[in-house]
């Protein structure tokens, strides 16, 4: 059959979890307006934050980055987005997992 929206976006949200879990990933915060995620500080010391700043802006304008005691945080105002923010948040997770790697 047809993977429905509601089914993809669900393989998503476990993609997503694989990602945090790999990045070690331990704070997410999510209301009705905003995702925020928190990057652990050893993950946060091995990223060019310019490289995520561009990489970030390219998937969605809207992602916002902040480096506050020496950790990265990633928020997305999740309001009026064209598509479900999951993809996007999955996106730059899998980039910056990508980057690590290489």
């Amino acid at each position: 059959g047809t993977i429905t929206e509601q089914m993809e976006i669900y393989m998503y949200e476990e993609w997503f979890e694989k990602l945090a879990e790999k990045l070690q990933i331990k704070d997410v915060r999510q209301t009705d307006r905003l995702l925020t995620i928190y990057l652990p500080e050893e993950i946060s010391s091995k990223i060019k934050g310019d490289k995520l700043f561009l990489e970030a802006y390219n998937i969605n304008p809207k992602f916002q980055l902040k480096y506050e005691n020496r950790k990265i945080s990633i928020s997305l105002n999740i309001m009026n987005l064209k598509k479900h923010f999951i993809y996007d948040v999955v996106a730059l997770l899998q980039k910056i997992v990508f980057d690590l790697e290489v």
